[in-house]
């Protein structure tokens, strides 16, 4: 070895084969023991070198000048990276090779998400300005983009909708992962929207500010805006008949019209029964715009023409009735003081909630409420909704938080929103001698009509109109302007102001 490290010069052609011969001619001066051991050696080399390529040959495995051969280009053993890829349908990763151009990713990403390659752009800025869009021949190292890299493409209104159809996600929608680990587009209900889609950047009093927005606090009202409730004696005692003559069964309820006096004191005179429903929330609602005004009123078997009718009495909604069967506890249900805030929101402050419900002997009892501003603005805007499992709780919207009394709570008691108000019989306007509308069986009729202008006295005939339920089958063969005459003539009763009408209606009953 030492004389061939210093006697002899060394071969530096890398091509030349060495073989047995051409080695021991290199080494002349070397013992016949040491030729002997170099011999030996690479006997053994070449025995175990030829088992090795007899194994690989029967595995199949390819020789080694074949292994050479498939060695890949130069290109493909470029490094890997992942190059994220930012457009308005959201944030896109893509497995790229360095080696790979600006048209070849623009490809695989139009590929991956049903887009037309051609009509994408990217970008090195997320603006788009002029100098920072990449050419389509440009590779990934040569502008030198690393692995995270972020790009920005600039896609077109008319392919981002045929994007979100194939699988992009809408701004109501997210991601879900499923059980099997694949990944479902959804609806988004929670109505939560990210902080980033409405500020960029957040001072921390900003953030307290969003933070006390949706923060709903709950707390006792002291007064209520009215001092008592006067119920028309002849409203009362008929809706109390039927509500015994339907044991309570099911929930009759209707909206009572009258007035509010100096005192405060809610008088009513007419209550127009809507129906009846075991559940409130299966009614239209009432829909109120961002300021709490009402967008739009549902019709509730016939209670818009009801509202026109009074107000052309000079009367105004004043209150909601409805009757329910013994159960524990007086207080009201979630449902029913939802549908008691809601009204309340709709006809304003001056505005009281009565029920009727058997007591412990059988009778009739009523009760009258007032339900507390922050009850009647939460519940008109759906804030508060009720409870799943217990009736007289009512909870939070998912993206609020409930603050009762100061500290944060799941849920809040319906009687926190309700005010007691005293109640009493009074005199009313109206007589009750039609039948009721809505009511199981018939309600009023041309025959009811046809029976108090056959039996008015002359001049009388405008007592005999003063019926609300009277009054609604006369609407049903006038106009509107037509009924507001017969309307005043009946608040001054005074029968010169029907001019010719009894002799139309007559017409229409069949009496002339």
């Amino acid at each position: 070895s030492e004389d061939i490290a210093h006697n002899q010069p060394r071969n530096t052609d890398p091509s030349r084969q060495w073989t047995r011969d051409c080695l021991f001619a290199s080494l002349p001066d070397c013992k016949i023991s040491l030729k002997r051991s170099i011999s030996e050696t690479l006997d053994s080399a070449e025995a175990s070198l030829a088992g090795l390529e007899l194994r690989q040959s029967e595995r199949g495995e390819p020789r080694r000048e074949e292994r050479k051969r498939n060695c890949r280009p130069a290109a493909d053993r470029m490094p890997s990276i992942i190059l994220r890829l930012r457009s308005r349908l959201g944030m896109w990763r893509l497995n790229v090779n360095t080696s790979y151009s600006v048209g070849e990713v623009k490809v695989l990403a139009a590929t991956e998400h049903g887009l037309d390659p051609s009509l994408l752009k990217l970008h090195a800025d997320r603006n788009g300005r002029p100098g920072y869009s990449l050419a389509d021949s440009e590779s990934l190292a040569s502008l030198r983009i690393s692995n995270g890299a972020l790009l920005h493409v600039d896609i077109p209104a008319e392919l981002s909708d045929h994007a979100t159809a194939t699988g992009a996600m809408h701004e109501n929608e997210k991601r879900v992962i499923q059980s099997d680990g694949s990944i479902k587009i959804v609806k988004d209900e929670s109505g939560a929207s990210k902080l980033r889609d409405k500020k960029m950047q957040w001072k921390y009093s900003e953030f307290c500010d969003l933070l006390a927005e949706k923060e709903i606090k709950v707390k006792p009202q002291k007064e209520a805006h009215i001092t008592g409730c006067k119920l028309a004696s002849d409203a009362a005692h008929s809706y109390q008949a039927f509500c015994q003559e339907i044991a309570f069964s099911t929930k009759q309820w209707g909206l009572m019209f009258g007035r509010v006096n100096k005192h405060k004191e809610v008088e009513v005179d007419v209550i127009f029964e809507c129906g009846n429903t075991e559940m409130f929330t299966f009614l239209e609602r009432i829909s109120f715009d961002k300021e709490g005004n009402v967008e739009k009123m549902p019709d509730w078997n016939g209670s818009t023409k009801a509202v026109k009718l009074a107000e052309m009495m000079g009367l105004k909604c004043v209150g909601f009735i409805f009757c329910h069967h013994a159960r524990d506890g007086n207080t009201m249900m979630s449902e029913e003081l939802s549908f008691a805030g809601m009204l309340q929101k709709a006809f304003g402050e001056h505005f009281v909630t009565i029920k009727a419900f058997p007591n412990e002997k059988g009778q009739t009892q009523l009760e009258a409420f007032q339900v507390s501003d922050l009850g009647a603005d939460y519940l008109s805007k759906n804030v508060l909704v009720p409870h799943e499992k217990d009736e007289h709780m009512l909870v939070a919207e998912k993206e609020h938080t409930l603050i009762v009394e100061m500290k944060p709570a799941e849920s809040v008691d319906n009687d926190m929103f309700l005010l007691t108000i005293p109640i009493a019989e009074g005199e009313g306007v109206f007589s009750v001698s039609a039948p009721i509308a809505n009511r199981m069986g018939s309600g009023p009729g041309p025959e009811d009509l046809k029976k108090v202008l056959r039996n008015a006295k002359r001049g009388e005939l405008t007592e005999g109109f003063c019926d609300f339920q009277l009054l609604l089958v006369v609407w049903s063969f006038l106009d509107e302007q037509d009924m507001a005459i017969i309307c005043e003539a009946v608040r001054e009763l005074d029968d010169s102001k029907l001019r010719d009408y009894p002799f139309m209606l007559k017409a229409y009953v069949g009496l002339e």
